[in-house]
């Protein structure tokens, strides 16, 4: 008889299999830990979610894959906003990053700044804050989407347990920028969720290899991605799995560095120039083209670094088409920006330093 977790992780397989999204190949079970992880981020997601199937398997394909669609923070009920501003960028706009340059070099001067620039702090809890526009897609006789503006705070302490915050986010000027990089008071959240000690491993940021090679093996690994996959499946990935863990963990100086440097080794990865992100700050755009002829679906997936700390301030979702969605421009269907990153004392207490 299949135990729950194996359940779970069949049902997550059938559901992004229908989705389009990157898959779960069908000899992978995560372990224990990560079914926990899992199960704890996907009901901090749903309580705050309609009932219906779809906002689950949002949730769900978030927690597995982080890629196509960020949708593990909605609020419900809410209105359907306008997409936001795409950013300009000196040397290509995101739908032609196939043709920008090779960023390797912009990549490696990224890495050497992020060496000379750790991240700050005291005390042992790591402390995440982001700010973004989510989507949250609901498949019924028709497919539409919302985006909704969401802070999200999470703590991560040395026992293991966490603590995440959502909040409303801030509103966007015309330019496509944040007017508000504040995070949250805590008069004004609208959810809390927390998880028992044990329910993360603090120490997986230490434990990554910092040889590029060995730390893109390990980064593939994570996601257990099919060897059959593409040079730009793969550099999604890698892209992918590198936001994800700074949206979980404080990075070490070294391992933000070691983590450009795989990147820098992706012929696929390009550099789109210098932009200013969507908090104000000066960044390198690298981009990830993924067309999926079978689906119809046409993304770039976008790392902004701090030109000066070298350090990842946000990430884009450009959606070029999508026939599920009838997008056939180049739209942005999510984005994220990190507000603050730090060593706190306390599970709770907010960082004060910059990312």
């Amino acid at each position: 008889m299949a135990s729950n977790d194996e359940r779970l992780v069949a049902e997550l397989r059938a559901l992004l299999h229908e989705q389009g999204v990157l898959p779960l190949p069908e000899d992978h079970l995560p372990d224990q830990g990560d079914v926990e992880q899992m199960l704890w981020q996907i009901r901090a997601a749903d309580r705050r979610r309609t009932a219906r199937r779809n906002a689950w398997l949002a949730s769900a394909a978030a927690v597995v894959t982080a890629v196509a669609l960020a949708t593990t923070m909605v609020f419900a009920p809410a209105p359907a906003v306008a997409f936001p501003a795409l950013l300009e960028y000196t040397t290509a706009a995101p739908q032609n990053a196939a043709d920008a340059p090779v960023a390797s070099a912009e990549l490696r001067e990224a890495a050497l700044a992020a060496r000379d620039h750790p991240v700050s702090g005291t005390g042992d809890v790591q402390y995440v804050a982001r700010s973004g526009w989510l989507m949250s897609v609901h498949a019924g006789d028709d497919v539409d989407a919302d985006l909704i503006p969401t802070v999200t705070q999470m703590w991560l302490g040395p026992d293991g347990a966490a603590r995440m915050d959502q909040s409303r986010g801030a509103a966007l000027d015309l330019d496509g920028r944040l007017k508000s990089t504040a995070t949250p008071k805590p008069d004004v959240l609208r959810s809390t969720d927390t998880a028992p000690a044990g329910a993360f491993d603090p120490s997986l940021p230490d434990m990554l290899p910092r040889d590029p090679q060995a730390l893109r093996a390990a980064l593939l690994e994570r996601w257990a991605l099919p060897a059959t996959a593409g040079a730009d499946e793969q550099a999604w990935t890698l892209a992918a799995e590198i936001a994800d863990l700074h949206g979980r963990f404080v990075m070490p100086a070294d391992l933000a560095a070691a983590m450009w440097d795989v990147l820098a080794g992706e012929p696929t990865v390009r550099h789109l120039g210098h932009t200013t992100a969507r908090d104000g700050q000066p960044a390198d755009g690298f981009a990830i083209d993924w067309d999926r002829p079978d689906t119809g679906i046409h993304q770039v997936f976008v790392l902004h670094v701090s030109t000066i700390t070298g350090q990842l301030i946000g990430t884009e979702t450009i959606t070029v088409t999508d026939p599920a969605l009838d997008i056939t421009e180049p739209t942005v269907t999510g984005f994220e920006v990190w507000l603050r990153t730090g060593m706190v004392e306390t599970i709770g207490a907010p960082a004060t330093t910059e990312p």
